[in-house]
């Protein structure tokens, strides 16, 4: 299978050969009529989708996780704990811009909870015998989800989970939510701690590899690589319910939006 170059330099749309179930790759490798070389040419194909996948994979995560990185450093005081500045009160045209303001920087959030890479969860069970139909209606946005995002299916890239929370009017422990979380997302999405064991190669698995899929074997490699649970404060408009979504992001970046947060205030302070 191969992209054929038109005699006038333009790229024919027509793409011949069998066909693959994942988007092609821009750049594929003409099959051969001998066996060895489109054996060769079959692996370099593959390996060609698989980075096309991941690098795909690597910018719609970096995007989301843009969007937390954003929300926390616009409103940090929509996290349950933090003073909230007073709505400005008062009549003209200063006081409605500053309301405006203040509005701009909630905006962040909306559009985090609302996210094209945010699960939409149920709403937190509130007595102990609704937790078994939680759990199944967990799984069930899991599943609808991976179906409508057939490009981070499978997941090439380690994955991050952010957890947001908004509690229920009468309160609610959120000790237990990763814990009924966490085990059907690594069961529905199927995350892997070093996705890249799994490429495509071009023969026999060199010796470090080998060792690399040893270890894998004998721990648990179908997990995200970090999680973290981020409780927002309520605002009227909250359903009584409470709110819960899963944010992904790439989990090959070890720091926390927290200390990203804090180097760049503590670096913008040191201009000062």
């Amino acid at each position: 299978m191969f992209h054929r170059l038109g005699d006038d330099g333009d790229h024919d749309d027509e793409w011949t050969g069998d066909d693959f179930d994942d988007d092609p790759s821009p750049i594929m490798m003409p099959m051969f009529g001998d066996p060895e070389m489109r054996r060769v040419a079959s692996a370099i194909n593959d390996w060609n989708l698989f980075r096309l996948r991941e690098r795909t994979q690597r910018v719609l995560l970096d995007s989301a996780d843009q969007l937390i990185s954003h929300a926390l450093r616009a409103a940090p005081y929509r996290i349950a704990g933090a003073r909230r500045p007073r709505d400005p009160a008062g009549d003209g045209e200063p006081w409605q811009l500053l309301h405006q303001a203040m509005r701009h920087r909630d905006i962040g959030w909306d559009h985090l909870l609302s996210g094209p890479l945010t699960v939409p969860m149920p709403g937190l069970p509130t007595a102990s015998g609704e937790r078994s139909r939680f759990r199944d209606e967990v799984r069930r946005q899991l599943e609808e989800f991976r179906r409508r995002r057939p490009i981070l299916d499978p997941l090439v890239v380690p994955l991050k989970i952010t957890i947001l929370v908004v509690p229920p009017e009468q309160g609610k422990d959120l000790d237990n939510i990763a814990l009924d979380v966490l085990p059907t997302a690594h069961e529905v999405l199927k995350p892997h701690v070093e996705p890249w064991l799994l490429a495509p190669t071009f023969g026999e698995i060199g010796e470090h590899r080998e060792k690399a899929l040893r270890r894998m074997r004998s721990i648990n490699a179908q997990s995200v690589t970090t999680y973290q649970v981020i409780e927002l404060q309520r605002i009227p408009e909250d359903p009584e319910a409470g709110l819960l979504r899963l944010a992904l992001g790439r989990g090959d970046q070890y720091d926390s939006f927290w200390t990203e947060t804090y180097d760049l205030v503590r670096k913008r302070v040191y201009r000062i």
